[in-house]
């Protein structure tokens, strides 16, 4: 939208709550994954490589960067594992007038389903360390 309105393009915002409850789930769900993948983090030794290899293949897969159309039919599923696909399915839905509950749905689904895993993980690995004394894998 900002670019839009520097280069002088008219733009006409429909729906603007939906569109900002879209938005404010999707950074929510964003925080829930990352809380998920902090536990992966926590016990991996080299947890900055482990980061860089997985942000792209989130990315991909959550159609951000390639549209589903693109990606290849044996790996289409795991896209409806990733809730970033499901907030872009939303906010594109709700830009072209018609919100998409079945995405909403799901989107909130899945950023439940990552915060529960998350709480239950986390505290799960903290005993762990506590008990072993290291964050260590091995």
């Amino acid at each position: 939208v900002a670019t839009a309105v520097l280069l002088r393009i008219p733009v006409e915002l429909r729906q603007v709550g939906w569109m900002l409850v879209g938005a404010l789930l999707a950074m929510l769900s964003g925080t829930a994954l990352g809380m998920l993948l902090s536990c992966l983090f926590l016990v991996a030794r080299y947890a900055q490589a482990w980061s860089a290899l997985l942000m792209y293949p989130v990315l991909i897969i959550g159609n951000l960067i390639i549209p589903q159309t693109l990606i290849p039919g044996e790996l289409r599923w795991l896209s409806a594992l990733v809730s970033l696909r499901w907030a872009a399915e939303f906010m594109a839905a709700v830009a072209s007038g018609t919100p998409s509950w079945s995405a909403l749905g799901s989107l909130v689904a899945l950023t439940c389903l990552y915060f529960a895993a998350a709480l239950v993980v986390f505290p799960m690995l903290v005993w762990r360390a506590r008990r072993e004394g290291t964050l260590d894998h091995v």
